[in-house]
């Protein structure tokens, strides 16, 4: 490459980033959105290809509105702590509250390129700013999705789980998956509620509550969830009225064995 083609080269690189900035920079957060979720239609270029695709899904469970406090939580255990390898890693954040669960809320985002693999031959002003529009957008979509107040009557977390892993909308049925749940892990639904099979704080053993027939029933007919071996499942457990029930957490681990999940190395991080 010439000087002169080299210089040539920067000055379009530098009437691009200008022109990135001012059409995306501007944009209102839904319009960033939209540009990011389009991210996702683009090949997948990392190891593995599209298949491999990483493929993250926080449900946050809002049925009691958060409070700052566990706000707080998650942006700094999850969202400011978000990091990526490649382009075109999809992320995604749904919440649970009073909506039907098929037709939750939900924002999936692809990831820009990351820094360290920005090269020279790059226009490096646009990529950097691109990777600071991702973080803001995903930030403050967190935000606007947990400034829910509404109360809901119940918690649907299993059925929650079965439509994630098998409806279109959520955007997780492929990819190398992971399910971050965000959750007092509270079930509260006809088939199983936990404030009535839970006292003093101590819950039961998931193989106890399956001696109940009408949950029996449920498990064995609906919890239907097509997954990969190399799915994994990660819980971000909340508190419930101030105070954690731990005996909540084991439960869940039974439970997502039983569904076919590798529990071996489930993380849970518990809001202290």
């Amino acid at each position: 490459m010439t000087p002169e083609l080299f210089h040539r080269l920067k000055i379009a690189c530098y009437i691009l980033a200008v022109l990135f900035a001012h059409n995306v920079f501007s944009a209102d957060l839904d319009k960033r959105v939209s540009y990011f979720n389009k991210q996702c239609e683009k090949a997948f270029e990392g190891e593995g290809g599209n298949n491999a695709r990483p493929n993250r899904l926080i449900l946050i469970d809002a049925t009691d509105p958060l409070s700052e406090a566990q706000k707080q939580f998650l942006r700094d255990n999850f969202i400011k702590n978000f990091t990526w390898q490649d382009e075109g890693e999809k992320v995604s954040i749904v919440l649970l509250n009073n909506t039907k669960i098929n037709n939750l809320d939900v924002v999936t985002l692809c990831t820009p390129l990351p820094e360290d693999k920005i090269t020279f031959t790059m226009a490096t002003k646009k990529e950097k700013k691109k990777i600071h529009l991702f973080e803001k957008t995903f930030q403050e979509s967190f935000e606007r999705l947990v400034s829910s107040s509404v109360k809901a009557d119940q918690t649907l977390l299993i059925e929650s789980l079965i439509e994630l892993y098998r409806n279109k909308r959520y955007d997780f049925l492929d990819g190398n998956r992971k399910l971050i749940l965000a959750s007092d892990l509270f079930q509260n639904s006809s088939w199983i509620s936990f404030f009535n099979v839970c006292k003093n704080d101590s819950c039961p053993t998931y193989e106890k509550t399956l001696k109940d027939k009408n949950f029996s029933e449920f498990i064995n007919s609906e919890v239907k969830i097509r997954h990969l071996d190399q799915d994994q499942v990660e819980i971000y457990h909340l508190k419930l009225n101030d105070k954690v029930v731990l005996s909540a957490k084991n439960w869940w681990k039974s439970f997502l064995e039983s569904a076919g999940f590798n529990v071996k190395n489930l993380k849970v991080t518990t809001e202290l």
